[in-house]
């Protein structure tokens, strides 16, 4: 849970982030760079950042997978619920 909302996550264990994307998050082809349709993603509808963010000026986040998956965005935090435990 986040901001009193419920979303369904991937629990990233080789990381120490736990991340979600943001709502208008944009999908890129990992061959072509070409954008593609987020439903290709997987990544559900993703989070708008409400009063309960706190980013992090200056800061950028970025991952990148085995795959040549990149993950990158803002930086921030947010207290997340996980089976009921904060």
């Amino acid at each position: 849970m986040i901001g009193g909302k419920i979303f369904n996550l991937e629990i990233d264990t080789g990381s120490s982030d736990t991340w979600i994307v943001n709502k208008t998050y944009q999908c890129f082809d990992i061959n072509t760079n070409a954008t593609i349709p987020q439903s290709s993603c997987n990544f559900g509808s993703g989070y708008a950042p409400g009063r309960e963010f706190k980013l992090i000026p200056n800061e950028n986040f970025e991952i990148l997978y085995g795959d040549g998956t990149t993950i990158y965005g803002i930086f921030g935090n947010v207290k997340v619920k996980v089976g009921g435990i904060s």
